[in-house]
């Protein structure tokens, strides 16, 4: 999984050259600028037989709408790749293509890599003298060049040392009694949950939230202090998702109950596997302290009903 962000067309190709340059190495890597002969349908290649194209579709769109964007975006770079043998031959001397990656934002449909294989058989039916008999397409985002991409972004190769004492009762009554507008959101909300039938288990289940709040603010802290690039992805990807539940209210057909649960562990997925210096456990306690600010900050709401 990728950077969760609104990548410029551009930005999204400057960013994947310094990437594979740091996976390839400047001795294979090699750029082609497409400001003098035009776009050959690459937009680098390696000397090892990788052809390189990046693409990044703007807007925010639904998977359906972003699979279309990318199919046609593949189908007419790779009829590029078959009609400009002059060109290409030129450009890639004796270097034969294997693979031909394209490389995207957001890889979330595996229709796409049906597509591509489909592709690829008609390449390889051509028997193009710079096109290897076993040549494939293949789909990528970032996420598949995780230490090159933890490198550039600044993000330590290894787990982060972090200190995570739980949260002390006290605490957690100074930090209601503080916030005593924001606890009567997130009481007017949990009492929604059908899982929460009596003002006590919501007590219980909400004291349980503030821990987790006051857990996961204190290593969030401690990574900005550390790993102030691995803070700022969190924040990112925390900022993503929240925007994305805002629109989420209105379209969720799930229980409240069923849903929380969905929201955190989508979120500690993510985490998991986009932030992956993450000591154990923290990944989770970082899904509560969010579901506790989307909760209180209405990010995170659900229809109306139950016992309020």
């Amino acid at each position: 999984m990728t950077t969760l962000k609104s990548w410029d067309g551009k930005e999204w190709q400057n960013y994947i050259e310094e990437l594979l340059v740091l996976h390839y190495g400047p001795e294979d890597f090699q750029k082609i600028p497409d400001k003098c002969q035009g776009d050959l349908g690459l937009e680098a290649f390696t000397r090892s037989g990788v052809g390189i194209q990046c693409y990044a579709p703007e807007g925010r769109l639904t998977i359906k709408q972003r699979y279309e964007k990318h199919r046609i975006k593949l189908s007419a770079d790779i009829s590029k790749l078959m009609v400009n043998q002059q060109g290409l031959q030129a450009v890639l001397g004796q270097t034969v293509l294997k693979r031909w990656f394209f490389i995207i934002p957001e890889h979330d449909n595996k229709q796409l890599i049906v597509f591509a294989n489909k592709k690829s058989q008609e390449v390889c039916a051509k028997c193009l003298p710079y096109i290897s008999q076993d040549f494939e397409i293949q789909i990528h985002d970032d996420g598949s060049f995780p230490v090159a991409r933890n490198k550039l972004l600044g993000v330590p190769d290894v787990a982060i040392a972090l200190d995570m004492p739980q949260a002390e009762p006290t605490q957690v009554q100074d930090w209601a009694a503080e916030n005593d507008n924001l606890i009567q959101v997130v009481d007017g909300k949990l009492a929604r949950l059908s899982t929460l039938r009596s003002r006590e288990h919501r007590i219980n289940f909400r004291n349980l939230l503030v821990a987790r709040s006051i857990e996961g603010e204190n290593i969030l802290e401690q990574i900005r202090t550390i790993s102030p690039d691995c803070y700022e992805r969190i924040i990112e990807i925390k900022s993503a998702r929240a925007a994305s539940l805002a629109m989420e209210n209105y379209t969720s057909t799930l229980d409240p109950s069923d849903r929380l649960n969905a929201v955190v562990t989508d979120y500690t997925a993510t985490l998991r596997n986009d932030v992956k210096v993450l000591p154990r456990g923290a990944e989770t306690i970082l899904g509560y302290e969010a579901v506790s600010e989307w909760l209180a900050q209405c990010n995170l709401n659900f229809p109306e009903g139950g016992d309020a």
